[in-house]
């Protein structure tokens, strides 16, 4: 079968696998075995091939094989499919790290150095995992989180734009914290210059999407529930009639007039900080934060499989889907539409299950591999 995507995957001293080979051959891929066989950690190597932290978003200091050498640096290799033109990307802790007393992370392309955000460009990696089931009872700030790796997917620059604009805050809630603050009045108008262009940028690239994902999920037809995403806070609004250097305007005087207050509270009280993702769940037309947890687990469902089409029409790189232990909580009707859909989809999803019996339905339409504690070398299908 014709498909883009991961070929070979190797890991070396990452997580629980000291050394394993991959060798796939279909763009469906269910990884099956005990709790704590392996299974997440080859997710989430596949999900650091994307130029981001991964699905767990940890150290790179901490993704080296318990147990093994602490010498020995981790490693994930990959053969990517295009076309029928296959490359070779790779990524991992620096091989002298210990020697240079610093943990560096390298990426390669074609055996030429890149830089880590230059794989997030070849490839776009979307997940979804147990950890994000109770995203919508979470604090506003996992939300935005959430929601800003999207947009990082469509568009690298965003990290940026993020980036510059929490170092600006940051450094704006560290000048304030001096009681003669108002002795750096030019410093500070300075930073929220910065604050008021980054917030209008990020809110702009969080609304492009979030349109465009509202869009998608009205106009496709899925076995899980459409919703409405939008966006809350207090310039969102102002985006529908007022120019975009306007809102820059006018969030740099809220800044400035709120100087004393952010001061006195030790938080900053504008910005691109402070507005939340919401969902509107449109079989009972309530908030999806009212819903029961398995409403919510298939609302978010139905949110990554839109995204992932989006990644898919639009991405310039190749698309991996990865879904962990997502199938076990679904009735035989949601997992039958999961599947029909992930067949139609048109990138490699990668799923996780105890059993093989979850995913009955697909047997003779996907790859099985049998993941265990002790394999060493080759995944045995």
């Amino acid at each position: 079968m014709r498909y883009n995507g991961i070929v070979q995957l190797r890991l070396t001293n990452m997580r629980s696998h000291k050394a394993l080979s991959l060798s796939l051959n279909s763009p469906l891929i269910v990884l099956y075995g005990l709790n704590g066989a392996g299974k997440t950690n080859i997710l989430e190597a596949l999900s650091l091939l994307g130029g981001t932290r991964g699905l767990r978003r940890a150290k790179i200091g901490d993704l080296c094989c318990r147990g093994n050498d602490p010498l020995a640096p981790w490693a994930v290799a990959a053969k990517l499919m295009i076309d029928d033109h296959v490359y070779t990307l790779s990524t991992g802790l620096e091989p002298d790290f210990f020697l240079a007393q610093k943990e560096k992370r390298i990426a390669k392309w074609e055996g030429e150095t890149v830089s880590i955000a230059d794989l997030g460009c070849r490839m776009g990696v979307v997940w979804l995992t147990p950890e994000l089931d109770s995203l919508f009872r979470d604090r506003p700030s996992h939300r935005r989180a959430f929601l800003d790796k999207w947009v990082a997917i469509l568009d690298p620059s965003h990290t940026t734009r993020l980036n510059r604009y929490e170092q600006a805050m940051s450094e704006r809630s560290r000048l304030l914290k001096h009681h003669s603050y108002q002795r750096h009045a030019t410093w500070l108008a300075g930073l929220e210059e910065i604050m008021a262009q980054e917030s209008v940028a990020i809110y702009a690239a969080r609304l492009h999407v979030i349109e465009s994902l509202n869009t998608q999920i009205q106009s496709v037809h899925t076995a899980f529930p459409k919703g409405i995403i939008s966006l809350s806070g207090e310039l969102t609004p102002l985006f529908d009639t007022t120019a975009a250097l306007v809102i820059e305007d006018t969030l740099r005087d809220l800044l400035c007039e709120s100087r004393g207050a952010d001061a006195l509270s030790g938080r900053t009280g504008h910005g691109a900080h402070k507005c939340d993702l919401e969902v509107l769940y449109l079989p009972k037309n309530i908030p999806v934060s009212y819903c029961s947890t398995g409403e919510q687990k298939t609302m978010l469902l139905s949110m990554t499989l839109a995204f992932a089409m989006m990644v898919k029409r639009s991405f310039m790189g190749v698309p991996l889907l990865l879904l962990d232990e997502v199938v076990a909580h679904l009735d035989e009707e949601r997992r039958c539409g999961l599947f029909e859909t992930l067949e139609t989809l048109g990138v490699q999803a990668w799923m996780t299950g105890t059993e093989k019996i979850f995913f009955h339905g697909i047997d003779d339409r996907c790859q099985f591999l049998h993941v265990n504690s002790l394999m060493s070398e080759e995944c045995s299908a």
